[in-house]
């Protein structure tokens, strides 16, 4: 037999083979094996579910919707913002006379011109205050706490910043556009440099009663006070009630911003990190004060900035363990609370927190930006979210139970709620942008982050910074305050 015929014969055999054990396995349109059983029938549960839509619900407070800094006056009546704060790091040292402020360590310790709402009126805080009543909305101003405001803005000869490098030598890094102003760094980056605050700063003192140091100081009491440009005038009348809270007046401040790191922010004129007793010391004091000048005054404090010093303060002797190692906040409410007990009168009227998640997009794709920016809104609602953050997995607190879970609303509310009955809970700084501000990961983040703030019951809210109106996010607070165009709102009612 040839090859040919071998190979043949073998395909033959072959298919013969198929064709036996195909037709035995039941194959075919018309093989004569029997088709396989039917599936059983699904099992059925009847399931009853009560939805009761009148439980638990509540009011959601009007002034969540807030904003910092809108790019305009117009911005604040087509979105019906109800908050516009004056507050960021620039506040801490504005000039209330000058419409200055030192650009700190965001940027080279330099004095600048302040601006708001586009509009170089609105550097005066007083105008700003009138403006933003103007257009719809309610002002919460910054009360400086820092013994120091700026003097005129730079202008590349006057000297006005902190770390001149003709006067302390070469530093880390200079301002490029101004290469004496150095950022208080020796040039291995590290070492720090001790400035003058009389190079760049006058000193703000509280009332006439103190003796000026210089020929040029400012008053508190003068900023609150002044008929003609004082905070009080430019407030008014009006109220602004709360849900659930005896606040009702619309003179609202911040007693000054992020104090908790005063030593690095504004470390020529704070050189120390802040410590426990000072920052309770400083605020009773000035939250007093303050009373005195505009009694219809809400003062928001502490104006916390973030995780690590909630809990902790890195003064080296006015700290936690000097304090019986209890955590920074808890210890700062209860002192507060009781010394307004042993005077007889509230000096603390809303507890004041900012609420960034400290997660990082950095080194993530932009998918995976986009989805840190949607699920990390559950750092503020949910008991069993591990945080995705530095802090997830190294804990800064052995006082806080399950403290990689953040549960932020629900903790600072238990916190207030249990140390200072009565006070209600504020998110002055905020943002999920991890994708970028352009980006519709923040617009849909923003959406679900102003409807955590309604149902989680947080009373004053504002986000860093106001969404542009070129941006998607823009329109997510459009949704909750002007859907239509025609000021139709989202119900108050959670």
């Amino acid at each position: 037999m040839n090859s040919r015929s071998v190979r043949a014969s073998i395909l033959g055999v072959s298919a013969f083979l198929f064709m036996l054990f195909f037709t035995a396995c039941g194959g075919g349109s018309s093989g004569g094996g029997n088709p396989p059983p039917p599936p059983p029938p699904p099992h059925v549960t009847n399931v009853n579910v009560s939805v009761d839509v009148l439980t638990d619900r509540h009011f959601i407070s009007p002034f969540i919707y807030g904003v910092n800094y809108p790019k305009d006056a117009a911005y604040i009546t087509n979105t019906n913002s109800t908050l516009v704060r004056w507050g960021g790091n620039a506040t801490s040292t504005y000039n209330w006379q000058l419409h200055t402020y030192n650009a700190d360590d965001d940027y080279f310790f330099a004095d600048f011109d302040a601006g708001a709402l586009n509009n170089p009126a609105d550097s005066d805080s007083a105008q700003f205050i009138k403006d933003v009543k103007a257009a719809g909305g309610h002002p919460l101003m910054t009360m400086a706490m820092l013994p120091w405001v700026a003097q005129t803005a730079e202008n590349g000869v006057n000297g006005h910043w902190s770390y001149s490098v003709a006067k302390y030598g070469s530093q880390c890094k200079v301002d490029q556009f101004n290469t004496d102003a150095g950022n208080g760094l020796e040039p291995d980056c590290s070492t720090q440099l001790s400035a003058n605050p009389a190079d760049a700063y006058f000193p703000l003192l509280d009332d006439h009663t103190q003796a000026c140091p210089s020929g040029n100081c400012l008053y508190r009491v003068d900023w609150v006070t002044d008929p003609a440009k004082g905070l009080t005038q430019a407030f008014g009348g009006g109220a602004c009630p709360v849900p659930f809270f005896s606040n009702a007046s619309c003179h609202l401040y911040d007693m000054d911003n992020e104090i908790d790191i005063w030593g690095g922010t504004h470390i020529d004129i704070h050189p120390t990190q802040s410590g426990y007793n000072e920052l309770r010391d400083t605020y009773l004091t000035q939250a007093r004060n303050l009373k005195s000048w505009d009694p219809l005054a809400v003062r928001f404090g502490p104006v916390s900035c973030c995780w690590f010093f909630y809990w902790n303060l890195n003064h080296p002797s006015d700290n936690k363990g000097a304090h019986a190692n209890i955590d920074f906040l808890p210890w700062w409410l209860n002192d507060v609370y009781w010394n307004d007990q042993i005077a007889g009168t509230r000096s603390l009227d809303a507890f004041d927190i900012h609420a960034y998640t400290d997660a990082s997009g950095s080194g993530l794709s932009l998918a995976q930006q986009q989805a840190l920016a949607l699920n990390i809104t559950r750092d503020w609602w949910d008991p069993n979210f591990t945080t995705p953050a530095w802090f997830g997995s190294n804990s800064v607190t052995s006082n806080q139970a399950l403290d990689h879970i953040p549960f932020r609303i629900q903790r600072a509310r238990a916190m207030a709620n249990a140390i200072y009955p009565g006070t209600p809970l504020s998110f002055t700084e905020w943002s999920f942008a991890f994708a970028g501000e352009p980006d519709f990961s923040t617009a849909l983040a923003d959406v679900d982050a102003f409807g955590i703030l309604g149902h989680e019951r947080v009373t004053y809210a504002t986000r860093w910074t106001a969404a542009d109106p070129a941006n998607p996010a823009y329109n997510s607070l459009k949704l909750y305050r002007n859907y239509d165009g025609s000021n139709s709102k989202f119900n108050p009612i959670s």
